[in-house]
């Protein structure tokens, strides 16, 4: 092998070793970051659920939200609860895959019908059934 084929060949490696050490670098750093919105996630859902009791009322819940000036959405069915809306409060975003505008982080506050008869509704008298953490992908193709 001559001298500048070698010099090449010990240059594509080092190009190689290079970009692959990045590459580790930067999915430890990611993980990392990851965790650590993950554990304030986890302590946001604990507040609202010290704050917000099962066997609240819906009426209770929102009251309380709207008087703290907490935005909030609803959203029917979507894997919660099948027959009453669930209300979402955006706790944060996540990283966003190329296939959707957005990765949305939320507490979910489960409601439950007391009347399972009528039609799917939010109820005031709907009790609050549990807190959990919602991550949804919005505006997918």
């Amino acid at each position: 092998m001559c001298q500048m084929t070698r010099r090449y060949v010990v240059l594509a490696v080092a190009l190689l070793v290079t970009a692959l050490t990045a590459t580790l670098v930067v999915q430890h750093v990611s993980a990392r970051a990851q965790a650590a919105r993950e554990v304030l996630y986890q302590a946001s859902v604990r507040s609202h659920a010290a704050r917000f009791r099962v066997g609240l009322s819906r009426e209770d819940v929102e009251r309380q939200l709207r008087d703290g000036g907490v935005h909030f959405q609803q959203l029917s069915g979507g894997g919660l609860e099948e027959r009453t809306y669930s209300d979402l409060i955006k706790i944060g975003k996540e990283p966003t895959p190329w296939f959707c505008s957005e990765h949305n982080v939320y507490v979910a506050l489960q409601f439950a019908a007391l009347d399972q008869d009528q039609p799917f509704d939010s109820k005031p008298s709907d009790v609050l059934k549990r807190v959990t953490l919602f991550k949804w992908l919005e505006g997918c193709l």
